[in-house]
């Protein structure tokens, strides 16, 4: 990936380095804005602007909302609703 992220004029640098360390990780993917500081892969799980973007598409005939807890009270009927749409 480095390789590619240095030949590549639209990214002109390499793959971005994650802390090594599991607590400064932890604070750098709580705090990461999309994508990373520099482009790289990173969506912090609490990056609200990306979970608002779903809310707001709940609608829409083709996005479906399945809550954690509806899967561990009832799987089976869950996987059902899933696979009946």
């Amino acid at each position: 990936l480095d390789k590619i992220g240095l030949e590549d004029e639209t990214i002109g640098h390499p793959f971005p380095r994650l802390p090594s360390e599991p607590a400064e990780f932890f604070h750098h993917w709580m705090a990461a804005e999309p994508f990373g500081d520099r482009g790289g892969p990173i969506l912090s799980f609490f990056h609200f602007h990306f979970q608002r973007t779903w809310w707001e598409a709940r609608h829409r005939p083709n996005v479906l909302f399945v809550h954690f807890n509806d899967l561990k009270a009832d799987l089976s009927g869950e996987m059902r609703r899933v696979a009946d749409l």
